[in-house]
């Protein structure tokens, strides 16, 4: 899982989803960079110490902020369970993917199902 093979040129590339991940992760990057001058204009005192936030706004970073720890604490006990059942190459990050693929797979069912116990 872990191992990195280059594709053999001419038979085999790169797929659309390896691209599609080296552009996300380029775009994540540059807005981090973003956010740190941001942080950095804040500590050097350039933005007022309180912020005028509604009411939407603060539940919205509160759901954020707990929809995270809850993914997070999630995937750290998914992958306590692989490891204690034997599987020591298992990683954070590999029930990280696992977790939002369960998630994003059961709440398009739940959106697409008709079935009344599900909704």
């Amino acid at each position: 899982m872990h191992v990195y093979v280059p594709p053999i040129r001419p038979e085999q590339g790169y797929t659309q989803g390896f691209w599609y991940a080296i552009v996300a992760a380029a775009f994540y990057t540059i807005c981090s960079m973003i956010l740190m001058v941001n942080m950095l204009g804040y500590f050097m005192g350039h933005y007022p110490e309180n912020f005028a936030l509604s009411e939407s706004q603060r539940t919205l970073i509160l759901q954020t902020m707990a929809f995270f720890i809850w993914l997070g604490g999630g995937a750290a006990v998914f992958a306590k369970l692989e490891q204690n059942a034997g599987n020591e190459s298992w990683r954070f990050a590999d029930a990280v993917s696992t977790i939002c693929t369960i998630f994003i797979s059961v709440s398009l069912l739940v959106t697409t199902c008709d079935a009344p116990l599900l909704k």
